[in-house]
């Protein structure tokens, strides 16, 4: 095969050559490009950039980085893309391009979050060469996620390579780590922490410091320190939320906290108020009973306050405290979900019948999404749910409400399903799979209408949008799917549409853990390098779970969170959803 003449070839032909198969001749048309004039090849590289996927975009990227000419919109595309390899590439540009893109830390902090070890670790080194004071923000979060030795490495090298820019502004209270307590504790055992903490501690206590100062050294010595410092603390008085929030990861101290948070339930700021109330709920401190009864019963309280108060009367409540609930979970038409999520803390059989009377009326979407979470996420709540379910002539147009509002919900529970399914007549998975339909499925998906099928994709009715996020718009719980259609083949896409449990995507295999406590929790296992701790990334992207492997009483996996709600869509609008998403091409 004779080589291609590139050196008489035109800017949009060298360009067309990237897409060559031979790496040879990608490379050379790149340097023949290089030696032109950047006024002509860079427009015409960026409008061609508009229409370059997978690999093709990592080439024009290659062609931007030999020009020196940063482009951060082309770069957000390729750090979208659904290859990690592609993704840690981006991030390793992005590192060299540094501040010339714009808002760098953020999106470094991003790919710090990505579920894939070589982009984190790509994050921690890019990170190591910006001198803004907030570089130090990637490393930590990169240090919130699981870590493998070359990413330790590259963590204590950004550490120590950025220690000069964000230790002295940490020390003075300028950096706010925020809740990132394990990265935090991570990035403190890099550098000469004790002496570092001593520091932060005799700040504290000066009465020279700005509030809001005060409060970030407040929450970095919540995340790190010891019982006293927690002490000194709550002795500041007036805490916020956030810094009340940091608390919950620590286990209750020594001392008496009640005094504490009852003057911060009488805060100003409701935020305060509730943060304090859920803090005493998970702390158990039972002194606060009665200030949680209060607001709740209280009807001047603001309806946020009231909720939680709602919750921590269950949590810190008895036998006396049952009727109270029963009361306040109200009618149908107005129901109280936190009320029914306090009676589960006490009695999971009178919270269920009481729930089943709401469930049976309610058209309220929201609670009856509340409702239904709490049950699936409490070890039995979910089997009682369905005994009384089953109990009461609901109508299947309420059923179908039901239903709908528990797809939503992302849990996975069989006895809600299979009993929601008994009112409605309509059993989500009753597609056999079949290899032949797949392929008359990827024919009619070809010809059908992709402007219905985005309609029918954002629709409450295909709610895929809810799980499933598509350039700014849609939720973080299943993968992004921007470009679903230049990376997954067509047949692949049938399957995991229509038959989510055969493929399950890498990273997003379900586990559900049950506890020793009564809370059942689901997400995705991540790996953990201290084997008395299991790390459960949450499925609605909520953060991380750290569970003590003493307080497991049962692990298992249940596939795929995705349902096959598509079933239930008619031959043309598969056709037409189909089309939609083999259009999706990352543009």
């Amino acid at each position: 095969m004779p080589p291609p003449n590139l050196v008489g070839a035109s800017v949009l032909e060298l360009l067309e050559a990237l897409r060559a198969p031979e790496r040879w001749t990608r490379l050379k048309a790149k340097q023949v490009l290089v030696g032109r004039e950047v006024a002509q090849v860079l427009p015409a590289a960026k409008t061609w950039a508009k229409t370059a996927e997978g690999r093709d975009l990592m080439e024009v990227i290659t062609l931007l980085e030999m020009l020196d000419q940063p482009d951060s919109e082309i770069l957000k595309r390729l750090l979208a893309s659904p290859d990690d390899r592609a993704r840690a590439y981006g991030v390793r540009v992005a590192g060299r391009w540094g501040e010339r893109i714009e808002n760098i830390v953020g999106l470094l902090e991003h790919a710090a979050k990505d579920r894939h070890a070589r982009v984190r670790m790509e994050a921690a080194l890019a990170c190591a060469t910006l001198p803004d004071t907030g570089a130090i923000m990637v490393a930590t979060t990169v240090a919130e996620e699981p870590r493998d030795r070359w990413i330790n490495y590259a963590f204590a090298q950004a550490v120590h390579h950025t220690k000069a820019n964000w230790l002295p502004a940490f020390q003075k209270g300028e950096l706010d780590f925020g809740n990132r307590r394990r990265g935090l504790t991570a990035v403190l055992g890099a550098v000469e922490s004790k002496q570092v903490l001593d520091e932060v501690r005799k700040l504290l206590l000066s009465d020279q410091l700005d509030e809001n100062v005060q409060l970030t050294l407040a929450r970095a010595l919540v995340a790190v320190g010891e019982d006293r410092d927690l002490q000194t603390v709550f002795q500041l008085g007036q805490l916020d939320a956030a810094t009340i929030r940091a608390m919950a990861s620590r286990k209750r101290p020594e001392f008496d906290v009640s005094d504490f948070l009852e003057s911060l339930c009488a805060s100003k700021h409701v935020e305060d108020s509730v943060a304090a109330l859920e803090l005493a709920a998970k702390w158990r401190i039972r002194e606060l009973y009665q200030t949680a009864m209060r607001l709740a019963r209280s009807s001047q309280a603001d309806p946020q306050l009231r909720s939680a108060a709602m919750r921590v009367m269950g949590a810190l409540g008895n036998k006396e405290t049952i009727p109270l609930l029963k009361v306040m979970a109200g009618k149908p038409a107005n129901p109280k979900p936190a009320a029914i999520i306090g009676l589960l803390e006490v009695d999971q059989a009178e919270a269920a019948n009481s729930a089943a009377d709401i469930l049976q009326g309610t058209t309220q979407n929201e609670a009856i999404g509340k409702i239904l979470s709490a049950f699936a996420g409490r070890e039995g709540g979910g089997t009682l749910l369905a005994m009384e379910l089953a109990k009461r002539k609901i109508d299947r147009t309420q059923g179908k409400r039901l239903q709908n509002a528990w797809i939503a919900t992302g849990f996975v529970q069989e006895e809600i399903t299979e009993a929601l399914e008994a009112i409605t007549g309509w059993s989500i998975a009753g597609l056999k799979f079949n290899e032949d339909l797949v392929r008359r499925m990827v024919a009619a998906g070809r010809k059908g209408d992709r402007v219905r099928g985005e309609a029918l994709f954002k629709s409450a009715r295909a709610g895929c949008i809810a799980c499933h996020k598509i350039g700014n718009q849609g939720g973080m719980i299943g993968p992004e799917l921007s470009a679903v259609g230049s990376g997954v083949p067509a047949d692949r896409i049938i399957t995991e549409v229509l038959w989510p449990a055969r493929q399950v995507k890498g990273g997003y295999a379900l586990s559900r853990i049950s506890m020793k406590d009564g809370r059942v929790l689901q997400g995705y296992l991540q790996e953990s390098r201290d084997k008395n701790l299991l790390l459960l990334r949450d499925f609605a992207g909520a953060g991380m779970h750290e569970v003590e492997a003493e307080m497991v009483t049962k692990q298992e996996s249940i596939g795929s969170l995705m349902p096959p709600t598509a079933q239930s869509l008619s031959r043309d609008e598969l056709s037409d959803l189909f089309a939609y998403l083999f259009s999706l091409v990352g543009k």
